[in-house]
């Protein structure tokens, strides 16, 4: 609530602001008072929780406290810094090697990419919460296994609908058909749905429980990212770039399960019988997409009409005909009776593997 709160702040006074053309001075000041604001409302939040503030005995605990705070701190902050820095790396080599122009296309993938996971990490953010009070491992395990492939299911036909539709909305929006656009688009954003936000639980575990690793992860990440753009521009040109995405994309997914593994003992898709079946489904649901996008390519608003919605319903066909949920993960969360009465018509039987 009070980030929705901060947000109509933050905006509503820069739209104010614009509207009455004044200039950057101003505009920062509304941004600097949609904060202040947000951190006054904080404030009081949290003295109606916890009541009137007592720093009483504060003297006794600080050293330790501040100690024990900075020494977990630090290491979320650096793995932060991190990765905030390695975009823009990768934008100046694109434009040491290629040029500003492929700085921009590069940057439309990368802004689809953030406001998609923007708005899809909200499914799993709660999981936070939920880890940091658990202590059980073997409990933590299963939520986050079972999460985890849940989240593949969710992913893959979304992943397989932009891979089909992407060029035609490119098309539509900007009036292009820049392949270094539209590759950059579905490299991206494809990349980060399926080899990121789908192990997002691994991430919440590692940032409470064993954040450096998350230091090593990020560190790793970079050097591949860079070495691939740099090695790669003399033979693939900016097809590089794209490879450098995969390679960073690649190496998080295999170190976030190795310490998956090494942590809570935990593998994806160990059922074989779900494996082969997810596998087959998915392989299923991508021909049925290539085959609509061909069939549609000279038309992309049919494309983009069509093919999602087709999509959208095989996928419900194949998660019903492959039992890739059962009444179990209906029963298991807590989800709405209307949307579970929704939801019923995925599940084939009640027999789980």
């Amino acid at each position: 609530m009070l980030q929705l709160v901060y947000s109509l702040l933050y905006w509503g006074l820069i739209i104010i602001a614009l509207l009455l053309h004044l200039g950057l001075r101003e505009i920062g000041m509304a941004i600097f008072s949609s904060a202040m604001i947000w951190f006054i409302l904080i404030l009081i939040m949290l003295r109606n929780i916890w009541g009137k503030f007592d720093l009483t005995g504060f003297r006794a605990y600080v050293r330790a406290s501040f100690k024990k705070l900075t020494n977990y701190s630090l290491k979320i902050y650096l793995s932060s810094l991190l990765g905030f820095f390695e975009e823009p790396l990768i934008k100046i080599l694109v434009s040491h090697f290629f040029g500003i122009k492929y700085v921009g296309f590069l940057d439309i993938g990368i802004r689809i990419k953030s406001q998609l996971y923007r708005l899809l990490q909200t499914l799993v953010y709660p999981l936070f919460q939920l880890f940091s009070e658990l202590k059980d491992k073997k409990s933590i395990s299963y939520i986050m296994k079972d999460i985890e492939e849940k989240l593949f299911l969710l992913m893959t036909p979304l992943c397989i609908i932009m891979a089909t539709c992407t060029a035609s909305f490119i098309h539509l929006w900007l009036g292009t058909n820049e392949s270094a656009i539209i590759v950059s688009v579905i490299v991206i954003s494809i990349g980060a749905l399926l080899f990121q936000l789908t192990i997002l639980p691994t991430l919440y575990y590692l940032t409470i429980y064993h954040p450096v690793s998350l230091v090593f992860t990020q560190v790793v990440g970079i050097i591949v990212s860079i070495l691939l753009v740099y090695a790669g521009h003399f033979y693939l040109g900016y097809r590089s770039v794209y490879l450098s995405f995969i390679g960073t994309y690649v190496v998080d997914l295999v170190m976030r399960l190795y310490y998956q593994k090494k942590f809570l003992d935990c593998i994806l898709f160990n059922n074989e019988g779900y494996r082969f079946r997810f596998a087959g489904g998915m392989l299923i649901l991508a021909i049925i997409g290539a085959g609509f996008s061909y069939i549609f390519r000279n038309y992309n608003m049919i494309n983009l009409l069509i093919t999602p919605l087709t999509l959208l319903i095989a996928t419900a066909i194949i998660i019903r005909y492959f039992a890739l949920i059962t009444e179990e993960d209906l029963i298991r969360y807590p989800i709405p009776r209307i949307s579970r009465k929704w939801l019923s018509f995925l599940v084939k039987n009640s027999n789980s593997d």
